[in-house]
């Protein structure tokens, strides 16, 4: 089995919310941009996913959805128009860039390290330079590499 590289960077977490911080902060700025169309781009959107083991994940999404706000019977509804810029909105500027872009990491528990695989880090190390940084090599276990264990028969 091959080895995986994974990256350990102490305090990684608290460079991460920041960078998300500043970027929520353009995402709030363009909707004010674009407040009069009745679209919106939703600047955060979390997923909860709870795995066959009863463990949850959850999911952050920055700046991804895009919805419509209307009015019905004197409530407002967002409703969901999807991952593209509306068409009607060709004429209007595009969103800021997401500079964290395909950055995905597991925070190790509550603490404000994270875990990331080696090819991860090498395109975001720029987000964490001059934090301490651990390079793993991890053997995949069997079922981590998707193989089952032998099945036992039963003794007589």
């Amino acid at each position: 089995m091959r080895m995986r590289r994974l990256v350990l960077v102490k305090g990684g977490y608290e460079r991460v919310k920041e960078a998300l911080e500043k970027y929520r902060e353009q995402l709030y700025h363009y909707n004010s941009l674009i407040s009069g169309t009745g679209f919106y781009l939703k600047p955060l959107h979390i997923v909860y996913h709870t795995l066959a083991d009863g463990t949850r994940k959850k999911y952050h999404y920055y700046g991804r959805y895009w919805y419509r706000l209307e009015r019905r019977n004197g409530r407002l509804v967002w409703r969901y128009v999807g991952r593209e810029k509306p068409r009607e909105l060709a004429d209007a500027p595009d969103p800021p860039p997401n500079p964290l872009d395909g950055l995905r990491f597991a925070r190790i528990g509550d603490s404000n390290d994270i875990l990331l695989d080696y090819e991860t880090f090498e395109r975001f190390k720029w987000l964490f330079e001059g934090l301490e940084t651990l390079i793993l090599e991890v053997v995949p276990s069997r079922r981590s590499a998707g193989l089952r264990p032998a099945r036992r028969e039963p003794t007589v």
